[in-house]
């Protein structure tokens, strides 16, 4: 009966953390593109819009990565911004910027943003 109850918890948890890591991830996402579109007719644009539909921010929600994402979420955000730029200084540093993050950021047994980002791209 433990090993059951047990089990029950490891399952649960799962289902919590895959909920979260989702959650975190279209938050993320929803930053980059809102922040980095090229206008209404953009790809960027277009995946912003068919996100409303299963992601919608909160009222203070701010397009600042800094003051709204947590470090996990900002690892996702500049791991977008560092494949979208084409400037290599730029690539550079948010890549720097995203591993940081991810380093100080307490979910560790959350996949890295890089690993994220290629496969929800």
């Amino acid at each position: 009966m433990n090993n059951t109850l047990a089990s029950y918890v490891d399952k649960y948890t799962d289902v919590i953390e895959r909920g979260m890591l989702r959650f975190h991830i279209a938050k993320a996402y929803y930053t980059f593109f809102a922040n980095y579109h090229e206008g209404q007719f953009s790809d960027k644009y277009k995946r912003l819009s068919k996100m409303i539909s299963y992601y919608k921010p909160g009222r203070n929600w701010g397009n600042d990565p800094e003051e709204h994402l947590s470090l996990y979420e900002r690892g996702i955000y500049y791991n977008l911004v560092s494949k979208d730029s084409s400037d290599q200084e730029e690539k550079d540093f948010f890549d720097t910027m995203s591993k940081q993050c991810f380093e100080m950021s307490t979910y560790h047994y959350y996949p890295e943003p890089k690993v994220v980002t290629q496969y929800f791209r």
